[in-house]
């Protein structure tokens, strides 16, 4: 954890800029009230904290992970109990082991080349938030995650600059963009 910490507090800037400018971004396609607090809370406030560790430390710690996937699912179950209907859980409840059993195959035929924080990011956080707006949506963050993040490869790897990349801040940036495109009503 002491780790941790010490990235946070060197880059605290950095983290702070970019969750400005994403709740910026989110505040005008998708204003903040119940319905959409789970994706504030993992788009605006975790994914720039997630991806910024990811950078430094290539991982994603079950310190933060794990105690935000309930808080989560709390949020998608409220927003399902206000509007009366459990039907938006139940497909975020289902997107979420979807995306979670997909990603933990990826991991396992990797051999380590994709991280089981990257697992539980998708199985906890995003597969559950992008549950609310339709299963589309969690194609589309996959697609675009892995082809930005085998784009970033290549480019780097012909610059012999790094011979590998964190996944996690594509997947944020590919889960967000796909809100921001089409926002869940």
């Amino acid at each position: 954890m002491g780790a941790v910490v010490s990235v946070l507090r060197g880059r605290w800037l950095v983290v702070v800029t970019v969750t400005a400018a994403i709740a910026a971004l989110m505040q005008e396609q998708l204003p903040l009230r119940l319905g959409t607090a789970a994706a504030w809370l993992v788009l605006a406030v975790l994914g720039p904290v997630l991806s910024v560790l990811d950078m430094a430390l290539f991982r994603l710690p079950d310190a933060i992970v794990l105690p935000a996937s309930p808080v989560v699912l709390a949020l998608l179950a409220a927003s399902g109990s206000v509007h009366g209907s459990t039907s938006p859980l139940s497909r975020s409840l289902a997107t979420g082991l979807a995306s979670g059993l997909v990603m933990a195959g990826l991991a396992l035929l990797s051999h380590g080349g994709l991280g089981w924080g990257d697992v539980k990011v998708c199985a906890g956080l995003l597969g559950p938030v992008l549950g609310i707006v339709g299963w589309w949506a969690l194609a589309a963050t996959g697609l675009l995650a892995f082809s930005s993040a085998t784009v970033a490869v290549l480019f780097l790897r012909r610059d012999r600059k790094l011979a590998r990349i964190p996944l996690g801040p594509f997947l944020f940036g590919a889960a967000l963009l796909v809100i921001l495109v089409n926002p869940p009503s």
